[in-house]
């Protein structure tokens, strides 16, 4: 609730997984280390629409904390990381991401 552009990216998420949902997933996952009542609560206050990891991916991923929020992980079909973008991203950018990355 403190990263403004964070809340502003959701509906901009959102519209991408609506529009892509065959040919990719979107998770939203809150770095702030909510979890539990206070996480459920926040998904709910912010209308986020889209799947929600609930537990911290940097384990499975090996992610740390990014040091800018938004930041989107690119993931492949085989889980690798293949990008990282830093800032809020439009459903543009999202597309031109997926378009990139269709091709390899």
């Amino acid at each position: 609730d403190w990263c403004p552009p964070c809340i502003k990216e959701m509906p901009e998420l959102t519209a991408f997984y609506r529009n892509n949902r065959e040919e990719v997933n979107v998770f939203a996952y809150n770095f702030d280390g909510l979890e539990g009542h206070e996480l459920q609560e926040q998904i709910l206050r912010f209308k986020v629409s889209i799947p929600s990891i609930l537990t911290d991916p940097g384990d499975l991923f090996g992610w740390e904390v990014p040091p800018n929020l938004p930041t989107t992980f690119i993931i492949d079909p085989k889980g690798n990381t293949r990008e990282m973008l830093v800032g809020p991203q439009t459903e543009a950018s999202l597309n031109k991401a997926l378009n990139k990355y269709k091709k390899i």
